[in-house]
C-alpha cells in the first residue's frame, strides 16, 4: 500500500471489469501533497469502454492496450499535472479471467511498456503498483 508520499503526486486507481458482455475501465484519481494519506482526499475520475474488446477477446494484451488508452486520456487533464512530480498508478481490479497470465507481465515490464508507448515526460516517473 502507497501511504506517505514525498513529494506532489497523482495516484490514479484502475479498475477494470465485465458489463454487457464489453470490458468496461475506471481511473479514479487523486492529487496528494507531501506527507497525506492517500485515504483523506477527495477523488475524481473518469470510465470508458474498451473500443471494439468483448469480454471473448479480453487477455492480457487487451488490459494493457486499455490501460494505455486510459492513461492517455487522463494526461489530457493538464490541470491534475501542473505541479505533480509523480504518476502512481494502481491496479485495483481487473477482470479474474486474466490473472493467471498476470505473471507474463512483471511490473518492471509494464512500467517500461508504458514509458515506451506513452511519449509524454510526465510519465518518466510513474510507478506501478498491483491490488493497492
Amino acid at each position: 500500500m502507497i501511504t506517505n508520499l514525498k513529494e506532489k503526486t497523482v495516484l490514479a486507481r484502475v479498475i477494470m471489469y465485465e458489463e454487457c458482455e464489453e470490458i468496461g475501465c475506471d481511473i479514479e484519481y487523486s492529487e496528494f501533497e507531501s506527507g497525506n494519506d492517500l485515504f483523506e482526499n477527495p477523488t475524481a475520475g473518469l470510465s470508458w469502454f474498451v473500443e471494439g474488446v468483448s469480454v471473448e477477446q479480453y487477455n492480457q494484451t487487451y488490459w494493457l492496450e486499455a490501460l494505455v488508452e486510459g492513461i492517455e486520456v487522463f494526461l489530457t487533464k493538464d490541470h491534475l499535472f501542473a505541479d505533480a512530480s509523480k504518476l502512481v498508478i494502481d491496479i485495483i481490479q481487473l477482470p479474474s479471467d486474466i490473472l493467471p497470465e498476470l505473471p507474463l507481465y512483471p511490473v518492471d515490464n509494464i512500467e517500461v511498456f508504458l514509458k515506451k508507448r506513452i511519449k509524454d515526460k510526465r510519465i518518466q516517473n510513474l510507478e506501478i503498483s498491483f491490488f493497492g
